[in-house]
Order: C-alpha cells, then structure tokens, then sequence
C-alpha cells in the first residue's frame, strides 16, 4: 500500500522514488537532540559511551516515524484504502501486437517497449533499458514496439531487417545516429554493417505490406489512446510515460515475486 501512494505522488511531480523520499523522508527528518541521546541511554545503559551509534538509532527511528507519517497523508489524499489505485493507467491486449524481439526468451513474464523515433527520450534512454534487459535476460521476455503516425524508411527497414533477425541490431545503431532515421542510404550502409543479405533487404526495403503488422499494432494502440512514448506494458499492465525509465526495474522485481 504504502509503495502505491508513493509511486503515485512521485508520479504527479514527475520525480523518481529516491528523489521523492530524499526530499520527504531525510531531508525534514529531525537530528535527534543532546537530550534524546542521554534519555535513550538512560534507558538503554548497554549503549553507554557509544553516543554516535544512540545516533543513528535515533535517526533511523525517526526516519521510519517520518515515513509512516508521510505515507499516512498520501493515503488520505488519495483516498486509499481497501481498495488500491494501480499506478498502471489501464491492461492492454499485448498477446497480437506486434514488437520487435530484444532478446530469446519464453518467459511468461513480458516487457514491452513502446517507443517512436521522434521520442528523444526514447533513444536517449534506451541504455539504461538495455541494462536492464541484461541484468533480467534470463527471467523476462523483452521486446520493442514502435509507434508512429506515420511509418517511413525507418519502420520498413526496421520490417526489412526483422525478416533476417537483425532489428534489435539495426535499432541499436539507430539510437546512435539519431540524425540519419530518414536517410535512406544509412540504411543501406546498415546493411552491410550488420551483414545481411543485401539483395533481400533492398527487396524487402521496397515492399510496403511489411509495414502491416505495424499498422495493425499502432492502430490497437491509438484506439486505447495510446500515443505517449517512452511507455511500457508489463504483462499488459501499462505504464505511460518517461517517469517509468527510472522505476522500470522496480516494476520488473514485484512482478518477478508474484
């Protein structure tokens, strides 16, 4: 419970977790006094002469105090109590959409990326999602959608190099030569960096109907009003917007333990 409220404040002021409880939790907690130190030593003689550790004892429990408090006000706030608001805005059909595989994996655990090529934030932070996916490559299923109005040579080239499972590999040199997405001749040279077969992918790169399963995917999307990129689904669940790169992996974990 007191997780929920928590995301959901760090949410409203588009901050992380541990931004939220530095600012909440340590930086109005209290140093405990002179006179709280000797009161706990009075009562507790086996701390005697030991007043830094008395201390952090103190702090910590004032720390925890603080903590209750301030989840405690959340929960009036947003009015939670039996039943919890889930951080996640609404369960998406994710078993027919379709997303470029990041890595091989058949867990039942699946973690989509709903990114788009315009999104800077996307490619920016698509480091860190990669970390992530290494560190959880064994225990999540992890795959990319890209979502756009309108699909140029990046998304057919994308189609292009999935037909010869090299997307992730053409993604990744996207993300560092975010200059050149609507070039087509870098797409080309791409090619021939991820040695594929040119005369198929030049093929492939021409027909238009490989964008369907795109369409099919964006237009889903669209009529769940869908359209803010960097989001995630886990499961279905989704999650919209930037704020979820920095607790992705804390979403992962609880989902993880279930």
């Amino acid at each position: 419970m007191g997780s929920t409220v928590l995301a959901l404040e760090a949410i409203k002021y588009g901050i992380s977790l541990d931004s939220l409880m530095y600012k909440e939790d340590f930086l109005k907690c209290k140093i405990p006094d002179k006179s709280e130190i000797e009161q706990f030593i009075n009562a507790n003689l086996g701390y005697k002469g030991n007043k830094e550790k008395v201390s952090a004892i103190l702090s910590n429990m004032k720390r925890q105090e603080r903590y209750k408090q301030f989840v405690d006000s959340l929960k009036i706030y947003y009015k939670i109590e039996n039943n919890l608001m889930p951080v996640y805005s609404k369960i998406l059909k994710t078993k027919d959409l379709f997303g470029f595989e990041l890595n091989k994996n058949q867990s039942d655990i699946e973690v989509i990326l709903i990114a788009s090529f315009d999104c800077m934030t996307c490619l920016e932070s698509f480091d860190k999602f990669e970390e992530i996916i290494t560190k959880y490559n064994k225990k999540v299923k992890f795959k990319l959608l890209i979502l756009s109005d309108n699909y140029g040579i990046d998304g057919i080239a994308m189609m292009a190099a999935e037909n010869q499972n090299k997307a992730g590999e053409l993604f990744k040199r996207i993300i560092k030569n975010p200059g050149q997405i609507k070039d087509t001749n870098f797409y080309y040279q791409s090619s021939i960096q991820l040695k594929i077969s040119k005369k198929r992918f030049e093929e492939d790169i021409k027909n238009n109907n490989l964008l369907k399963p795109l369409l099919i995917s964006r237009d889903y999307l669209f009529s769940q009003g869908v359209n803010t990129t960097p989001s995630f689904t886990i499961n279905g669940k989704l999650y919209e917007g930037k704020i979820y790169i920095d607790h992705l992996e804390a979403l992962i974990s609880d989902e993880l333990k279930k």
